[in-house]
C-alpha cells in the first residue's frame, strides 16, 4: 500500500512546482508588458520634463508631462531604474518604486517632487515631497 501512495503523490508535487513556476513567470511578464503599453502618468506637482534612466542605457528617456493625467510610451525594452534631476543627477527607485525628493526638470518654476513607478500596474505617479530636503 505504501508504494501506491508514493506514486500518486509524485504527479501532485510536479503539478505544484509547475504552478509556482508559472506564478513567478507571470510577474516577469507583467513587468515586460509595460514596455508595450502606454504608461499612465499622474502628475500632482507641476508641468515638467520627466526624465527616467536605465542603468544599461547611454542616455535618459524624457517626456513633457503636463499637470494632471497623461500617458507616455517606453521605448522597446526600456525598464527604468530611476529619475534624472534638473542638475543631471540620477535618483534610483527604492524597493517601493519611488525616488527621493529631487528638483524636477522645469525651467519656469522651482519644482521638487517624488517620482514613483509601479511596474505591476504600469503607472507613474509624481507627488509633492514629504520631506523638507529637495536634492539637486
Amino acid at each position: 500500500m505504501t508504494s501506491s501512495i508514493r506514486r500518486s503523490l509524485a504527479p501532485i508535487i510536479a503539478g505544484a512546482l509547475l504552478c509556482i513556476a508559472a506564478l513567478l513567470d507571470a510577474g516577469t511578464a507583467r513587468a515586460q508588458a509595460c514596455a508595450t503599453v502606454p504608461i499612465r502618468v499622474v502628475n500632482n506637482v507641476c508641468a515638467m520634463e520627466l526624465c527616467l534612466y536605465e542603468m544599461t542605457a547611454v542616455a535618459p528617456v524624457c517626456w513633457n508631462i503636463p499637470l494632471g493625467n497623461s500617458t507616455v510610451v517606453f521605448p522597446r525594452g526600456f525598464k527604468p531604474d530611476g529619475g534624472v534631476s534638473l542638475a543631471g543627477n540620477t535618483y534610483p527607485f527604492n524597493l517601493a518604486g519611488c525616488t527621493v525628493c529631487y528638483r524636477q526638470r522645469n525651467a519656469a518654476v522651482f519644482c521638487c517632487a517624488t517620482v514613483c513607478y509601479d511596474q505591476n500596474n504600469c503607472t507613474i505617479t509624481i507627488d509633492p515631497c514629504t520631506t523638507p530636503t529637495c536634492d539637486p
